[in-house]
């Protein structure tokens, strides 16, 4: 159920899950959100999976140690973005086309869903993603929602 909620609530709850993860591989996780963002209308049980499954496919794109940086902030035409930055391994040209795609997967044990039910769950809500990515450099995943503010 869509309801009024501040999107750093499931970027929250998405975190706890994530960090200890991170702590174990040696990845740094930066958060970098202003104090007052309005309110989006969204699920948050929802949202918080989107994060947690773009979070996972950050933290297993870097190998040894790295860091994730998310940083959220309003733009000028009222949409809140969220930015997912990693210093992982990247994805390669002819992959990035086919990330979105059903059991599409690059990884020995991945299943090739995470990605697809991300990209339903941003359908179903009107939110925009692009990615951004370069070998050996790491991954930008940019998600783009428009603000609810009370009338």
């Amino acid at each position: 159920m869509k309801i009024k909620v501040s999107i750093l609530e499931p970027l929250r709850e998405a975190l706890f899950f994530i960090k200890p993860r991170a702590l174990k591989q040696f990845i740094w996780i930066i958060e970098d959100y202003p104090r007052n963002l309005p309110s989006v209308l969204i699920d948050p049980g929802q949202l918080t999976q989107v994060f947690i499954n773009l979070l996972l496919n950050a933290l297993q794109s870097i190998k040894d140690s790295g860091e994730v940086k998310i940083v959220v902030f309003l733009t000028p035409d009222n949409c809140v973005v969220v930015k997912i930055y990693d210093t992982g391994q990247g994805i390669k040209r002819e992959d990035l086309a086919h990330i979105f795609d059903p059991f599409f997967t690059t990884k020995a044990d991945g299943t090739g869903l995470g990605l697809t039910i991300t990209k339903n769950i941003l359908m179903q809500n009107k939110i925009s993603i692009s990615i951004d990515s370069a070998v050996g450099v790491g991954t930008t995943v940019t998600l783009k929602m428009k603000a609810h503010y009370e009338i």
